[in-house]
This record gives structure tokens, C-alpha cells and sequence, in this order.
């Protein structure tokens, strides 16, 4: 079987196109030409709160009258219906369901901690659906009562003691992230705007504690995008990658430095032709190898990069006392490992 520097030498013409415009992508990142920033935080109203609780338990919005709606919330999560003004109400619902970082280990947080310790992974489906998955994996049925009830006993089922253990854990800029496109993207057919879902293909551990699991998902968005045209000119697409959130629900900025460029470069080199041919790097930001005009640019599904947190971040992690949480990934996908320095 050649090595990778072989087959790289024999790539096409059709692939060095490819080659240049994914190496592209990559030293346009290096560069800061796709703005990965943080989006607009709302302040939220009540309905918008109980919007993104519903979203948290059902994956969307419920139809009927806002107490109504409440009412259904606060029994599938507390087993009745509870006092107080409806912002109280709201509130706490959001507080028990939602993501609330740092405020310690949420409902949801606890879920996905029994679902890292069984799977070692973090699935995309709301809370009620995760719930049903990993009460049929553990006990071959859903379970009866409350969210909280459920999750509780899920939680004396399968994490160690029998309760989650978590401690507030600081994530530096720089922390290395690899993701994966799960849809592609050409410039003949994007339109700005068009999002592209992307997940974290390595758990990302800082110390013991698990800061963001791998299978967690984010959204690139298109924001510029030129077709090929008739006279050589080169397709383009520009993305724009945001933010992720970890665990307890922060949200972690996302950019590129030059370390992540050198991942990339090894990356590319690692995967080979199965991903987009071989990318071939000079300095940062700066891209050796031929130019084949007239080509879309095109970034298929299932291509990996490396992206860094851009700021400091104050997380809550799920931590697993007396052991090394670096040895519970996949073997075939080990984790992307920060150690604090002293």
C-alpha cells in the first residue's frame, strides 16, 4: 500500500481542484475571512422561554393557550402542576430543563451524562425522546412518572456513586475542536444563509472533566458565495462557524489559530482522497500546488477540520473522580485532551 506523500503526488486534475478550493476554506479560516464569532444573544420573554423549554423537551414549540402549555410542561417535568405567577413558573421550568451554566448540573446535564457513560457520545434528540432511548437501552422499557424521576433513576443506574459529579473548570482559547460537516456544500447551488449542520467527531476533556462530548452539534452558515463562471473564474464559499455549546449548555466562540491550521495540515494529510484529495500547505495561510480554473468550490459531507475556541470560557464539566477521563473515548477516536498548566 503507497503512503500518503505517494498517493499525493498522483492526484488528477479534477482532484487538485478540489485540493485547492477545501485548502481554500482552511487558509480563509487561518486568515479570519469567515468571521467566527458569537451570534446575538436575546433577552428572551416568557413565551420565548417556554418556546425553548418545549424545544429542550420536545424538539418544538407546542400548540394551545400559554397556561395550557405550561401546565403540560411542569407535569411531564415535576409530576404536577406547580404554584406561583406564570413568569415563577417559566422560570423554573427553564431553570430544572434547560441548559443553565454553571448554576450546576441541570436536568439535561444529568441526562447527557448517563448517555456519554453508556455511549460515549451525545445524540441530537430533545429531552423526552433521549430519555425513552436510554430507559429501552438500560431496561428494555420507557419508564412512568416524572422527567426528574426518570432521569434520577437513570442517573442511580448508570453513573458511578450514583449521582453526577461536576466542577466548574476553565476552557482556554485555543482549545482544539475537530468537527464534521454532515451535509455538503457547492458553490453552483449554495445560497448565503444556507446553514450546514456540523457535530464534534472527538470528546473534548479538559483534566477529568468532559467539557464538550463528541456527537455534539453546531451550525456553519453560508455567508458569501460565488458560482463558477464562464470565463475560468473560480467558485467561492465562504462559511461562518459561531459557536458551540458545551455540556452544561455555555456557549463556546469558536475561531482558528495557528496551531489548528497545523491540525489541519496533518489532518488532510491523515484522511486522504476519501475526503476531499490532499490539501497542500505552505506557510499559514498560504497554499501551495496548482490552480485549476473554473471549478466550483465544494466541501462534501463528511469533511473534517479543526477549529479552536477563541476565548477563555468558564464551563461546568462532567467530571468521573478517581479515573482518567482521557482513556473513555473510542479508541478509533481519541479525545482532543487540553492538560491546565500549573
Amino acid at each position: 500500500m503507497s503512503n500518503p506523500v505517494e498517493r499525493a503526488s498522483r492526484v488528477t486534475g479534477p482532484q487538485v481542484a478540489k485540493v485547492f478550493i477545501l485548502g481554500l476554506l482552511l487558509a480563509g479560516l487561518s486568515l479570519g475571512i469567515f468571521s467566527l464569532g458569537t451570534g446575538a444573544q436575546g433577552a428572551g420573554t416568557v413565551t420565548d422561554k417556554l418556546r425553548q423549554v418545549e424545544v429542550y423537551l420536545y424538539g418544538r414549540e407546542q400548540a394551545g393557550a400559554l397556561l395550557e402549555r405550561i401546565t403540560q410542561v411542569e407535569k411531564d417535568i415535576f409530576g404536577a402542576p406547580q404554584q406561583g405567577s406564570v413568569i415563577e413558573r417559566v422560570e423554573r421550568a427553564a431553570d430544572f430543563a434547560g441548559d443553565t451554566p454553571l448554576a450546576g448540573p441541570s436536568l439535561l446535564f444529568k441526562l447527557k451524562a448517563v448517555e456519554w457513560s453508556i455511549l460515549r457520545t451525545q445524540g441530537s434528540e430533545p429531552l423526552m425522546a433521549k430519555i425513552d432511548k436510554l430507559e429501552k437501552l438500560v431496561t428494555g422499557k420507557t419508564g412512568q412518572g416524572s422527567v426528574a424521576a426518570r432521569v434520577d433513576a437513570l442517573v442511580k443506574l448508570c453513573i458511578p456513586g450514583g449521582a453526577v459529579q461536576a466542577r466548574t473548570v476553565v476552557v482556554p482559547a485555543g482549545t482544539a475542536m475537530r468537527i464534521k460537516f454532515l451535509s455538503g456544500v457547492n458553490s453552483g447551488t449554495a445560497k448565503k444563509g444556507d446553514k450546514v449542520e456540523f457535530e464534534v467527531v472527538r470528546d473534548v476533556i479538559i483534566g477529568t472533566e468532559l467539557i464538550v462530548p463528541r456527537g455534539t452539534r453546531g451550525v456553519a452558515t453560508v455567508s458569501s458565495v460565488t458560482p463558477a463562471g464562464k470565463l475560468g473564474r473560480d467558485g467561492k464559499l465562504e462559511l461562518e462557524i459561531k459557536e458551540v455549546k458545551a455540556i452544561d449548555g455555555s456557549v463556546l466562540l469558536l475561531g482558528l489559530d495557528e496551531k489548528t491550521s497545523k491540525l489541519n495540515e496533518s489532518l488532510q494529510l491523515a484522511v486522504g482522497a476519501s475526503v476531499a484529495g490532499y490539501i497542500i500547505f505552505g506557510p499559514i495561510g498560504v497554499l501551495g500546488g496548482l490552480f485549476i480554473q473554473g471549478k466550483d468550490a465544494d466541501i462534501p459531507a463528511g469533511t473534517e477540520m479543526y477549529v479552536a475556541t477563541s476565548k477563555d470560557a468558564q464551563v461546568l464539566g462532567l467530571s468521573f473522580p478517581g479515573t482518567d477521563a482521557g482513556d473513555t473515548s473510542s479508541p478509533s477516536l481519541p479525545a482532543v485532551r487540553i492538560t491546565p498548566s500549573t
